[in-house]
């Protein structure tokens, strides 16, 4: 598996502007805001995540305990044609696990302890890889930014970690939208 992130601020706000606002990601925020009742929402993560060979991964939430405003949402960017199942998703019954293919215009919202991982695939043999593309997206507020900033606050420090503090609102009821 290949993980590529924005790791500084230039490469965030760029991805932001030209990933989401020009890609018009807003219709998603507005969706899910209005879905959860939320007063706003800020995409304070983004990363691609490549896979050319996975034999296992292990099965993870990375929103969680956020007062259910927090999201990760995965869509493709490149598929493989006849690939088998690409992402386990575990329901409330942690007995059902679902597997699906990412689709072109298909993406998958995980919520608070939206638990899932990688299903083993290999693409080496058909020299292709698969590539999606994850936001991490959240109401932030006193309810939930000690949470999620916990999260993300290792021996490496994100650079989106004022996020948490001092939030930029890329969707909001009162009319904020991503930059484009």
């Amino acid at each position: 598996m290949h993980y590529i992130a924005a790791w500084d601020e230039a490469a965030r706000m760029s991805f932001i502007r030209e990933g989401l606002g020009r890609g018009g990601f807003d219709v998603v925020l507005e969706s899910l805001g209005t879905a959860y009742g939320l007063d706003n929402m800020t995409c304070f993560h983004m990363s691609f995540m490549g896979i050319s060979d996975c034999d296992s991964s292990f099965t993870h939430a990375d929103i969680y305990a956020n007062d259910e405003k927090g999201f990760n949402i995965i869509w493709p960017m490149i598929t493989v044609e006849g690939s088998s199942p690409e992402l386990d998703i575990v329901s409330d019954n942690t007995n059902i696990v679902i597997s699906v293919n990412y689709e072109y215009d298909v993406a998958y919202v995980m919520g608070d302890w939206g638990y899932h991982k990688t299903s083993p695939n290999h693409y080496v043999e058909k020299g292709q890889m698969r590539v999606v593309i994850g936001a991490y997206c959240s109401q932030i507020d006193k309810t939930n930014a000690k949470m999620l900033k916990h999260l993300y606050d290792g021996e490496d420090p994100a650079p989106f970690m004022d996020q948490f503090e001092n939030p930029d609102i890329h969707w909001s009821t009162s009319g904020h939208s991503l930059p484009k």
